[in-house]
């Protein structure tokens, strides 16, 4: 079987990453008291530059994938068709899409994140009196207690209002210890189902033999701490191998890697030094 070396020099191996520490302490709900406080890192894409930059990254790979007809790959290609086609409709005044352009900005739906188009839509929408941008606005400024004007040069604020039929999947949070209950939302329900078991020696050898869906299935586990110590940088290994050996879901894999990034949460009392400095 072809070991290809050639992965090495895709750009998404070079990210640096960014990592937020924090203590979460709860309490219990039976006895009032405070529970064992847990001890978390979140780790986070490291851009130098506008993510903009790397959308052609993530076109390019969704494209391969969508041939392979993956399913995921063909949806969000979907949705970027969508987006276009919505653009078009706001570009000529339509104030109902200049708001949903600020949804998809804000979102990353078609699209890659920008939080400044995304306020920039939003005035455009409630200056040609789209309703749920102009209460969007007066939400956000009582929550955050400005008083900004449309006029104003530094006007910023979100969209706080979503359409009935509004089918976003939350690509940003596929990655580390998803919990249960937002799996489905990021699509990862039924790849945790049939992967979560999987012996980790035997997937890694057949991995570094060369199978590709094998290369998938161990980045999976790398990425989760199945098997092993969670490790991030191992997981994007695996699937920008796999994704270089044609496997289509990890193609699909990487496009996103590029267009949402990656936020992994790995939580435990053991995870970084100095927590006994942190105060509850």
């Amino acid at each position: 079987m072809l070991i290809r070396t050639d992965w090495k020099k895709e750009p998404v191996l070079q990210f640096g990453f960014m990592t937020m520490q924090s203590i979460i302490s709860e309490i219990d709900d039976e006895t009032e008291e405070k529970k064992e406080p847990t001890y978390s890192e979140s780790v986070f894409f490291d851009y130098d530059a506008d993510p903009q930059l790397y959308w052609p990254y993530a076109l390019k790979w969704y494209k391969r994938a969508a041939l392979q007809k993956e399913p995921l790959a063909v949806e969000i290609l979907q949705q970027i068709d969508c987006f276009k086609k919505t653009e078009r409709k706001a570009m000529a005044g339509d104030a109902d899409a200049q708001y949903l352009m600020s949804v998809y900005y804000h979102d990353g739906y078609g699209t890659y994140k920008d939080f400044s188009k995304c306020a920039e839509w939003l005035k455009k929408a409630a200056i040609n009196g789209n309703e749920d941008a102009i209460q969007s606005i007066a939400e956000w400024n009582r929550l955050t207690g400005c008083t900004q004007k449309l006029s104003d040069p530094d006007f910023s604020a979100e969209p706080n209002f979503y359409p009935d039929d509004y089918d976003h999947i939350f690509l940003g949070g596929r990655h580390g210890w998803v919990e249960e209950e937002y799996r489905a939302d990021a699509k990862v329900d039924k790849i945790w189902e049939k992967f979560s078991c999987l012996d980790f020696d035997d997937t890694l050898n057949s991995a570094e033999a060369g199978d590709a869906e094998k290369q998938y299935r161990i980045a999976w586990l790398y990425d989760w701490g199945q098997g092993m110590e969670q490790d991030t940088k191992k997981a994007i290994e695996w699937f920008v191998r796999s994704a270089y050996n044609g496997y289509a879901p990890a193609q699909t894999e990487l496009g996103i890697l590029y267009h949402a990034g990656i936020m992994v949460t790995k939580v435990s009392l053991e995870v970084f030094e100095g927590k006994e400095n942190l105060r509850l």
